[in-house]
C-alpha cells in the first residue's frame, strides 16, 4: 500500500538525527500502519505510544520536552 506520507517518514527515519516524530490526526486513517510499515521497511528502533488505548501514560507529555519524554 502506497501512501503519501509515507516517503516524508523515510526521510525523516533516514536523518543522522531524527527529532521525535508525532503523528496526529484523525481516527483510521493509516497512522499505526504507517509506523509498522517504517519498522519492517527499514528496521528502524520505533517506539510506539498510544494515548488512546492507554490514556494513563499521557502525564508523561505534560512537559512538551522530548528530553523528558524520552526519559
Amino acid at each position: 500500500m502506497h501512501r503519501q506520507t509515507s516517503k516524508a517518514i523515510e526521510q525523516w527515519a533516514a536523518s543522522p538525527n531524527p527529532r521525535p516524530l508525532i503523528l496526529r490526526g484523525a481516527r483510521q486513517t493509516g497512522k499505526s500502519w504507517l509506523v509498522s510499515n517504517l519498522r519492517l521497511g527499514t528496521g528502524s528502533d520505533v517506539a510506539v505510544v498510544n494515548l488512546e488505548r492507554d490514556p494513563s501514560i499521557a502525564s508523561a507529555f505534560a512537559s512538551n520536552d522530548p528530553r523528558t519524554i524520552v526519559t
